[in-house]
Parts: C-alpha cells; sequence; structure tokens
C-alpha cells in the first residue's frame, strides 16, 4: 500500500510545467494530514522545472488516510478534483503560489487527476 501512495506522489511530481524558486512544503504521511501545522516545517525550494505546488489526499476504503504535499509541474488548471474507485477516493489539489499546498484544498489539474483516476480504478478496482 505504502508502495501505491509514493507512486501517486510520483505521478503527482512528474506530471504537475516550468518554473523558478516555487516554495512548497514537502511531506508524506501523519506530518502531512489537515489541519497542515506550518509551524514548524520549512518550505522547499523547488526546482527549476517546477511551477506548482501539489498536495494529494488518499482516502482508502478502510479508512487509511495519507496526504503527500510536494513540488510539482503544472500542465493545465489551477483546481481540486477527486476521483473515487473501489471506496477508495483520490483528491489531487495543485497550485502555483509560494507555500500554496498548506490549505486544506489548494486548486489542482484535470489531466493529472484524469491519469491518478486511471491509476486509482486500475490498482484499487482489481481487488473488489
Amino acid at each position: 500500500m505504502a508502495n501505491r501512495i509514493v507512486l501517486v506522489g510520483f505521478l503527482v511530481a512528474v506530471c504537475l510545467g516550468y518554473s523558478s524558486a516555487l516554495q512548497c512544503y514537502s511531506c508524506v504521511g501523519a506530518e502531512c494530514d489537515d489541519p497542515f501545522d506550518t509551524s514548524n516545517k520549512t518550505p522547499d525550494t523547488c526546482g527549476a522545472i517546477n511551477n506548482a505546488c501539489s498536495k494529494v489526499k488518499t482516502e482508502l476504503s478502510n479508512g487509511q488516510t495519507t496526504v503527500i504535499r510536494s513540488c510539482g509541474i503544472l500542465v493545465s488548471e489551477y483546481k481540486c478534483v477527486e476521483a473515487s474507485a473501489g471506496g477508495n477516493t483520490v483528491t489531487t489539489c495543485i497550485c502555483n503560489g509560494d507555500k500554496c499546498n498548506s490549505s486544506v484544498r489548494v486548486p489542482a489539474n484535470a489531466l493529472l487527476v484524469a491519469i491518478l483516476a486511471l491509476f486509482a480504478a486500475f490498482n484499487f478496482g482489481r481487488r473488489y
């Protein structure tokens, strides 16, 4: 299960355009949960190819929830999109302001969400 969550985070990082010196929070798991406490967190300075911050929240049918915050690459527009399959839900949000992925919901990319929905349907759907 942890490998799938890491894969979702990797897809976010790979699929998110280009910018310089954007700052985003980066974390995985309990330290990322909402409400997100930024008081003891230092944002990462994203690489030259990163022009967005992302937040991916995975809610499994067994009640387990994982949040991943990271730098990413924007492909299209900013908004949050939710995809569900087999009782599991992935909410992907993408934004382009410094430290914008600290909020409960940040804006997301439709293409990325479509990719994540296919991933979720393929991986989670075949087990149930």
